[in-house]
């Protein structure tokens, strides 16, 4: 019988409650982001990344699983993506590579990535960041990536037609293949160590995040790099940099080692039922905001930051009392596409 890693959804549930204000703060907050707040949500896209990738791998401890099975899991993802473009954004989907297309892709992909042998799965993760740079200098870095709304009348196939499609889905969309594939990567062969072993409460793995914490800090802050709020977004990765995902990997190391700590610490409560049904959090905050939010910041009503935080936090408490909710359910009484929305 399958049994839940805690820890995982803990930090799930830590990168739901900071990418709420994060994606929050275009639509509520007046003036924008203070630069110390967006470091606040700016990682919780990796954290979501890199957990998808490694539940590939710790899946496969409990049922074994082809090909075929996740990348109809995948298309499913990237289906909801879609119909978060469409109906919340009312935007032409699949041209701007937001995060859930990412995340359906990189499900089969991290499948694949564990048939090759041990070495080339390493070299192959390492050679998406290797590369990014290049890329990203080469095909001349976008502040945005091309999306077309619905109501203007144009067709997928024309909209198509009309982007440069290959570079928003390998260099400058929302989560491009390069590196953020990499990232899934990074966290499928780190599930394999998770498989050996259960906790990562030891001195090696706090001494190894520090590490990766002040190294990726120090390259951070001598690198000449425009860090831009795309969108109005706070987060500090557009364009992404492997200074960046070193700083990440620290966090990621961290949370993991404290986490692992205190697991049974009632503080955890909360995170561990946000992060059990974590798509549909996600869901349920892009309809919110895109519904109730964006409307009102396009009439004007935007919020002081004090304002905005009492906001957001009632914004939390609503969605902790949905995720309280569903994790009374019994799972084995649902159908299995419910299942799948609600994560059990």
């Amino acid at each position: 019988m399958r049994k839940r890693d805690d820890t995982i959804d803990i930090i799930r549930g830590i990168a739901i409650f900071t990418m709420v204000a994060s994606n929050l703060t275009p639509y509520a907050l007046s003036g924008g982001s203070p630069y110390w707040f967006r470091f606040y949500g700016t990682f919780a896209a990796p954290l979501f990344v890199f957990i998808a990738g490694m539940m590939i791998k710790l899946a496969g401890q409990y049922r074994q699983h082809g090909f075929w099975y996740y990348l109809i899991r995948g298309s499913a993802v990237m289906a909801v993506g879609a119909g978060i473009d469409v109906f919340v954004w009312g935007l032409v989907p699949f041209l701007t590579v937001d995060v859930l297309y990412l995340i359906g892709l990189a499900m089969p992909l991290c499948y694949l990535l564990g048939k090759l042998p041990i070495v080339l799965q390493y070299v192959n993760t390492i050679l998406l960041f290797a590369i990014m740079p290049f890329v990203q200098e080469w095909s001349s870095y976008r502040y945005a990536p091309d999306s077309f709304t619905i109501d203007s009348g144009i067709t997928l196939t024309e909209a198509v037609s009309k982007v440069s499609l290959a570079q928003s889905w390998f260099v400058d969309g929302w989560f491009p293949i390069v590196p953020w594939l990499g990232v899934a990567f990074a966290g499928y062969l780190v599930g394999g160590v998770r498989i050996r072993y259960s906790t990562f409460a030891n001195v090696k793995v706090l001494i190894t995040g520090l590490c990766s914490l002040a190294i990726g800090s120090y390259w951070w802050q001598n690198q000449q790099v425009e860090r831009f709020a795309r969108g109005g977004y706070p987060d500090l990765f557009y364009p992404p940099t492997n200074s960046f995902f070193l700083v990440a990997a620290g966090i990621l190391i961290l949370l993991f080692y404290f986490v692992d700590c205190t697991a049974t610490n009632r503080f955890h409560i909360p995170f561990k039922l946000y992060g059990r049904c974590s798509l549909l959090m996600y869901i349920l905050h892009s309809a919110i905001i895109g519904l109730y939010f964006w409307p009102q910041s396009k009439n004007g009503v935007v919020y002081s930051f004090g304002k905005f935080f009492m906001i957001y936090l009632v914004f939390m408490i609503g969605l902790l009392l949905v995720a309280w909710a569903v994790s009374k359910i019994k799972p084995k009484e649902l159908h299995p596409i419910i299942r799948f929305f609600i994560g059990s």
